[in-house]
């Protein structure tokens, strides 16, 4: 994942702030919090994943995202819908950021 994918999930799902520190200081120069690399979100891990899935879930567009992850469900046929989707978190975010550049 780039991090221009990461900084609009951040931004864009999660409405959170994508920190942005000069080199020579700590604080974000966007909301002005001081912040180390601890504090950006990765995207690859269960934390991530379902902060992702909540705030899809409680802006009504699951269903919309649900139809594109089922495009590539194809491959895996071993796994329900429902645990391929969320057994690997790194994948749910990626399709996550997919699904973003494809509604815009």
């Amino acid at each position: 994942m780039t991090d221009e994918q990461r900084k609009r999930l951040t931004e864009e799902v999660l409405h959170e702030c994508y920190h942005e520190t000069p080199q020579v200081s700590l604080r974000c120069t966007k909301c002005n919090m001081f912040v180390d690399y601890r504090d950006q979100r990765t995207f690859d891990n269960e934390a991530d994943m379902m902060a992702l899935f909540r705030k899809i879930v409680d802006s009504l567009h699951f269903g919309a995202f649900q139809n594109f992850a089922y495009k590539h469900f194809n491959e895996y046929p071993n796994y329900t819908m429902t645990e391929w989707l969320f057994y690997d978190p790194e994948r749910f975010c990626n399709l996550v950021a997919e699904w973003l550049e494809e509604v815009k």
